[in-house]
């Protein structure tokens, strides 16, 4: 990169770092900081279109943005079958360890963010077979067999109260698995509401 400029990028592991419900900055996962002089210059949070990454490094590195091309995607929709496939065979260890044997900037294109959330969300979801909660458990067992849709239906009146804090956090990792905005959209509505 000689001659070009370039941006440092960090990655945290908030799960090890810090206490999510602490911190105003983070509002959704996963979420990206662009910080010049310890102050925030933009922020995107949440599935986003690489559409609004390229544009966001544009007015950062206005003529060296870093584009995501079209090569990426199609890698990404690989590294999504292939991971889906291992989740879909019970390999949920060996669907993990592949994504963290991936280079960091392919972790963060949005489709393998989303099957990322998908594989925690199993992992999650396999923890709790013992859980006192039977609709923890079914939505759980829902979330292991792919039925996302399913698990939410069951969690939502448990996920809506304040007290349920596990609940809520499936349902929502589970939110972040859909693909399907819309769909996505109306759950976070669901949970609002009440």
């Amino acid at each position: 990169l000689e001659g070009k400029k370039t941006l440092q990028a960090y990655e945290v592991n908030l799960d090890e770092t810090f206490d999510l419900t602490s911190s105003r900055l983070i509002t959704a996962l996963p979420c990206l900081l662009l910080i010049h002089q310890s102050k925030i210059e933009a922020q995107l949070s949440g599935m986003i279109e690489s559409s609004a990454l390229n544009a966001l490094l544009a007015k950062v590195q206005p003529m060296e943005a870093l584009v995501i091309e079209e090569d990426d995607e199609l890698e990404a929709q690989s590294i999504v079958e292939n991971i889906h496939y291992l989740i879909t065979q019970n390999q949920i260890k060996q669907a993990h360890e592949y994504y963290l044997n991936l280079p960091a900037i392919t972790k963060y294109l949005p489709r393998v963010q989303q099957i990322k959330s998908l594989i925690d969300l199993v992992e999650l979801s396999v923890q709790q077979v013992a859980h006192p909660s039977k609709h923890i458990r079914l939505a759980c067992a829902y979330f292991k067999a792919l039925d996302i849709e399913q698990g939410l239906d069951c969690l939502l009146a448990q996920a809506q109260q304040p007290s349920a804090s596990l609940a809520r956090d499936l349902y929502v990792l589970a939110i972040n698995t859909l693909i399907n905005k819309t769909q996505a959209s109306y759950y976070r509505r669901q949970l609002l509401q009440r």
